[in-house]
């Protein structure tokens, strides 16, 4: 065997290996193919199935819309004859009125004057007051009987406020004071006969010591006779032959004290005008007798009651007559304790002279 032949021998091996080689990239080639195709078939499937799941949503879409439109259909079919029939006697009916219109006589509708509605001024008058009273009434300032223009005025930026501010209220009544003068009140005292000379002496001595601002004296002095004062006056009506109105007297015990009853002992004592009925009770008889102004009266007394002849310990920006009388209080040194004191003195005084006065009338 020549090199020849060895040559040609080693060549048809090569091919032979070539051959074999090919034909496992065959068979791997025909290998992926197939899974490819299996997973194109798959995917083919998925999608005829969401196919025919959609066509069958749809078709039942268009039954209920097909059916919605049929039942709509019906609907107009049915009110079609309602609305000519409803046209028809629209038609009629405006008939009836152009020939109904002109047959009807014209109407003279007479000429109404309404009269005006005039508000008294008194009434206006009294409702200004009352914001001034419920003012005081709020800021526990016992101003409650005293009425004129000028205080008004000073008291008119505290009106419509819903939040008092004490010091600045305080300043305008101590100016408005100091300006008209602490005598317009206490000139006014003398005017009443039920007050004895001396006692008038020792309030006027009280007025002397305020306006040199010997505020201490001032109020010590006022609150020793302002009890007295009260006193006096109803025993003095009761040696008269006045009586007292005890069911009244008992009414507004209870009213001022929670619903408690008044003492047997203590309404015996203010019935029979012992002197040792108390002063603070004393105030509801005369309260009792009030039949005009009841709103100012009542003010008043509220504010005798429940602060000046008091024992609590929240009332020290006042002048408590039980604190002070019995050396309690030591805070009253300054005019606005002062001012208070002869503020309540004046209540007192009127509230008595009232009493006095609705007696004189009733005989």
């Amino acid at each position: 065997m020549n090199n020849n032949d060895i040559n040609t021998i080693r060549l048809s091996q090569d091919k032979l290996k070539d051959a074999i080689n090919s034909n496992k990239a065959l068979k791997g080639a025909a290998s992926i193919n197939a899974s490819y195709y299996k997973r194109l078939q798959k995917q083919q499937k998925e999608a005829i199935e969401r196919i025919t799941r959609s066509t069958l949503v749809s078709k039942s879409a268009n039954n209920m819309l097909r059916e919605s439109y049929t039942a709509f259909a019906e609907s107009i079919n049915a009110l079609t004859p309602s609305l000519q029939v409803a046209t028809q006697l629209s038609s009629r009916l405006a008939t009836i009125y152009s020939e109904l219109i002109p047959k009807i006589p014209p109407i003279n509708i007479p000429h109404i004057e309404i009269p005006k509605i005039e508000i008294p001024p008194g009434l206006i008058d009294a409702f200004k007051r009352y914001k001034y009273l419920s003012l005081y009434c709020r800021a526990d300032w016992p101003l409650f009987l005293i009425d004129n223009e000028e205080l008004r005025s000073a008291m008119d930026p505290f009106i419509d406020t819903e939040e008092l501010e004490p010091e600045a209220l305080t300043e305008a009544i101590t100016a408005y004071i100091d300006r008209v003068g602490i005598e317009t009140i206490s000139n006014q005292w003398n005017d009443y006969a039920f007050i004895e000379d001396d006692r008038m002496r020792i309030l006027l001595e009280a007025i002397q010591l305020y306006n040199q601002g010997y505020y201490y004296g001032c109020t010590s002095i006022l609150m020793c006779q302002i009890a007295g004062i009260i006193s006096s006056s109803y025993n003095g009506l009761l040696e008269d032959g006045k009586e007292p109105n005890v069911r009244g007297i008992r009414l507004l015990y209870q009213s001022y004290n929670d619903g408690k009853e008044l003492n047997t002992g203590t309404e015996n004592k203010i019935v029979s005008g012992d002197k040792r009925a108390p002063e603070k009770q004393l105030l509801l008889c005369m309260l009792a007798d009030v039949d005009s102004g009841l709103l100012y009266w009542k003010a008043a007394v509220d504010y005798l009651y429940n602060i000046v002849f008091t024992s609590d310990n929240d009332k020290d920006k006042h002048a408590c007559r039980n604190k002070i009388c019995h050396g309690i209080q030591l805070n009253y040194g300054d005019k606005e304790h002062a001012l208070k004191a002869v503020l309540s003195i004046d209540l007192a005084i009127k509230l008595a002279n009232y009493y006095y006065e609705s007696e004189e009338n009733d005989m």
